[in-house]
């Protein structure tokens, strides 16, 4: 015990010199992440406190607290601000689900100013489209970078927005032409990330009733308290709650008498939709393929280690984007399926990137994330941090642990052991490859090369003005 606990500190110590070690390594090297979910990071501390109860739920809880009171529950600025981000940021990219963002039916023609700095309002104006409802907080998010600007860069925050293999069941044309609208905002950079996932459907299960098919996944949760792939816990269900509420005992009563068939109900719903986006994910990919080829927009493609999605997502991207030699920018992020696919996709898309995060620091994953990170040449590869997924190991103690872009530092340290080059060089090459991959507006001004692309003209049937985050007309540059 005791030189199992002396291994555990001596570890801890080296993660915290190995951590101010990378930090000082970034102090003077520009970095950015080349994709996460911010909406996701900023919140996770709130949710963390919410499905758990141990003390540092109870801390998180307060943060989150004192946050929402101030008004600061969005504020990437703050949230810099509290995690100590270097001087050397230079900001991120973060994703959103099309199929959760909302917004009017009619696009206006509102200035950037005078928004709120809360997600929490009605409505949020970004650029000419109004977001409404409680999912505006990707619109007070990108707001706020009207202000929050790196110096002699531009916007700490840009987006993309895509529909995942996940929502790929609630996708409809409605879901198609508000991708295609946010797709149209100047700060997206990006389409998707556009993802494929081939599961075993569960057999023997009955045909889910009726009333209880063809259900989004957030009707799947109204229906039954829980959303699919998740656990069901009748304390939750609805139907529950209404039996209790007429006069029933105790959810353990309900649950002997009619827990059995409500979890039969609920995984029938959970399997039909699972089927449904099977069905669906193929062609949701296509569509965001195209129109990212349409609007000339990087792509952003992520797959699980499955060969089929591999090989799928392969062929469509072909099929879609063209031949071999096809120069459309592509970003294969989060990617820790099998290496020769990664060889393959390299040789066929000359702009293609890599993109290296956490998971690259995991044990399980080192021999064959390390061998892509290897092989993979210094030109063809970015930092993410994934947030809040996949932190990297050895970050906290566990609990509560997520990830966030300051944290692509421990991603280039153990890129740099891989490779066998300094941390500089690594800092150096990822940035130099992001502003080409995603065509940042001041790529030209701060990586001083000659060869960054300009951003490609968005199509001329957008009905969003070409103006960026101060309402003004786009720079040339």
């Amino acid at each position: 015990k005791d030189r199992s606990r002396q291994a555990k500190q001596n570890a801890a110590e080296d993660a915290s010199a190995g951590a101010d070690g990378n930090e000082a390594a970034a102090a003077a090297l520009p970095m950015f992440d080349a994709c996460c979910h911010l909406q996701a990071v900023l919140c996770a501390e709130e949710q963390y406190s919410i499905t758990h109860s141990d003390k540092t739920a109870i801390t998180f809880g307060k943060r989150a607290g004192a946050r929402r009171d101030q008004g600061l529950e969005w504020s990437f600025r703050y949230f810099r601000e509290q995690q100590s981000y270097s001087s050397a940021f230079r900001g991120c990219v973060s994703a959103w689900d099309a199929t959760v963002v909302r917004l009017e039916a009619d696009f206006g023609s509102a200035s950037c100013r005078d928004r709120a700095g809360s997600g929490s309002g009605d409505s949020e104006e970004l650029d000419g489209v109004t977001a409404v409802g409680e999912d505006n907080a990707w619109a007070s998010i990108l707001a706020q970078g009207e202000e929050d600007r790196a110096p002699d860069f531009g916007p700490m925050v840009h987006a993309a927005f895509g529909i995942p293999a996940a929502s790929a069941a609630d996708a409809n044309e409605q879901s198609f032409e508000r991708l295609s609208a946010l797709c149209r905002l100047p700060l997206c950079v990006a389409v998707g990330p556009v993802s494929l996932s081939f599961p075993d459907i569960v057999a023997g299960i009955i045909e889910a009733k009726e009333h209880h098919r063809d259900l989004s996944a957030a009707e799947v949760a109204l229906t039954f308290g829980a959303l699919p792939g998740s656990a069901y816990d009748a304390k939750c269900d609805p139907a529950c709650s209404a039996w209790l509420a007429a006069g029933g005992s105790t959810v353990e009563d309900w649950t002997m008498k009619k827990g059995d068939r409500r979890l039969s109900e609920f995984k029938s719903a959970c399997a039909d939709y699972a089927r449904r986006r099977l069905e669906a994910q193929v062609s949701v990919a296509e569509f965001q393929i195209a129109l990212a080829k349409e609007l000339g927009l990087p792509l952003i493609v992520q797959l699980p280690p499955q060969t089929d999605a591999e090989r799928k997502m392969a062929e469509i991207l072909v099929d879609k984007l063209g031949g071999e030699g096809c120069e459309h920018p592509v970003l294969l992020s989060a990617f820790h399926g099998r290496p020769k696919c990664v060889g393959a996709l390299l040789k066929h898309f000359p702009n293609l990137m890599v993109g290296f995060s956490g998971l690259l620091t995991h044990s399980k994953l080192k021999d064959s994330v390390g061998e892509i990170a290897f092989d993979v040449p210094m030109d063809r590869f970015v930092l993410e941090s994934l947030g809040p997924r996949f932190p990297p190991a050895g970050v906290g103690d566990g609990r509560g642990s997520f990830s966030h872009p300051a944290l692509i530092t421990h991603m280039a340290a153990e890129l740099a052991a891989v490779k066998r080059v300094s941390q500089d060089e690594i800092f150096e090459a990822a940035f130099r490859n992001v502003l080409r991959l995603f065509r940042l507006p001041r790529a030209r001004a701060c990586s001083g090369a000659s060869d960054v692309p300009e951003p490609s003209e968005r199509s001329s049937d957008s009905e969003l003005p070409a103006a960026d985050m101060t309402g003004q007309p786009a720079s040339s540059d």
